[in-house]
């Protein structure tokens, strides 16, 4: 809801909001907070195919806070941050402005055993790099000791992807007994070992299955 002056009252909290106001939200399932700041605000008259908001969903056009040189009410939007997210109003000059967590390593040396997702191997660099250089996607389950399991190698993401869903929606008796956690690790030829990186798993998050991995890690080890 707008008038002339551009202030708006955001769905859910209520908040009235104007252009180049900082507003502190928290993204759907990510367990921390950041800000923003307002550069308009509408609502969704049509939501095509494939679209993540529905008809009908306030939306703000935002600038991010990414450090702490704070955006200017000038500045254009670089997002879309649906209204009923944000949590306050923030003041620039007295409030505590949520900063981005630092990025976490995401990439990790197949070789690495600090890597979270680490298979043990007697490939070689070379020979690892081969296999990836043809099938660069792993599929991955989570043994009961916290280490990981290698199901397969795929040409493609997709092919992984339904390899997992397969397993995932099994009714075999042996899938039943144990909530059993699965992950796809895209390979690379990146630097002389090569890399690996997290695509997607299930179930819930990649830090969610880490997490999972960490207690089955000391549950094998009491």
């Amino acid at each position: 809801m707008g008038n002339t002056e551009h202030e708006w009252i955001l769905d859910g909290s209520g908040i009235v909001v104007r252009r180049g106001d900082l507003v502190e939200y928290e993204p759907e399932e990510q367990g921390y907070k950041l800000a923003a700041m307002v550069v308009s605000v509408s609502t969704v008259g049509y939501a095509g195919f494939g679209s993540k908001h529905p008809k009908g969903t306030q939306l703000i056009a935002a600038r991010r806070v990414k450090n702490r040189r704070l955006p200017k009410p000038e500045d254009l939007a670089d997002t879309q941050i649906a209204s009923v997210l944000v949590t306050r109003r923030l003041n620039r000059k007295t409030d505590q402005i949520p900063l981005p967590p630092p990025v976490a390593k995401t990439r990790f040396s197949p070789f690495d055993q600090e890597n979270p997702w680490y298979i043990p191997m007697f490939l070689t660099p070379e020979e690892w790099k081969a296999v990836s250089r043809w099938y660069g996607y792993s599929l991955r389950s989570l043994l009961y000791d916290g280490s990981w399991h290698e199901m397969g190698r795929f040409v493609n993401r997709d092919g992984a992807y339904s390899m997992m869903q397969a397993l995932t929606s099994s009714k075999h008796p042996r899938h039943n007994h144990v909530e059993h956690v699965y992950v796809i690790i895209h390979c690379t030829l990146q630097g002389k070992e090569g890399r690996e990186q997290a695509v997607v798993g299930t179930p819930g998050t990649l830090q969610a299955i880490l997490q999972e991995r960490e207690q089955r890690r000391v549950f094998a080890h009491q």
